[in-house]
């Protein structure tokens, strides 16, 4: 069983405060047939504008860093959780929030496996 199945099996939904404002995730997201791009879309779209500014050097949450494909990948599982289950980031109130196109191409990424594409 892959880490996000594993989540997604124990989680079932959103289980935070913000739940009321969470979209819900679907319980087995498919890998669409193209992979979004990690170097092309995810990173710069998803991640350099609503995780970096906190998750980096000089940041609020700069003790884990998401400034690299490494850093991101190997937290695969626990940043699925934290955006999709437990509905903790980005925090409420966090100047950047995701939007439904960034959570799905996020949620896409993450089914076909998190790929370094």
């Amino acid at each position: 069983m892959t880490v996000l199945a594993l989540f997604l099996a124990l989680g079932g939904g959103c289980g935070s405060p913000a739940a009321n404002t969470c979209p819900p995730t679907p319980s087995d997201p498919a890998c669409p047939d193209a992979a979004p791009s990690f170097a092309q879309l995810v990173y710069p779209q998803v991640f350099q504008v609503s995780c970096v500014p906190c998750h980096s050097p000089g940041g609020q949450e700069s003790k884990m860093p998401l400034t690299s494909y490494q850093q991101i990948a190997v937290r695969a599982g626990e940043i699925h959780s934290q955006v999709f289950l437990a509905c903790a980031m980005p925090p409420p109130g966090a100047a950047q929030m995701l939007s439904d196109v960034q959570r799905q191409t996020l949620l896409d990424w993450l089914a076909c496996g998190a790929p370094d594409n």
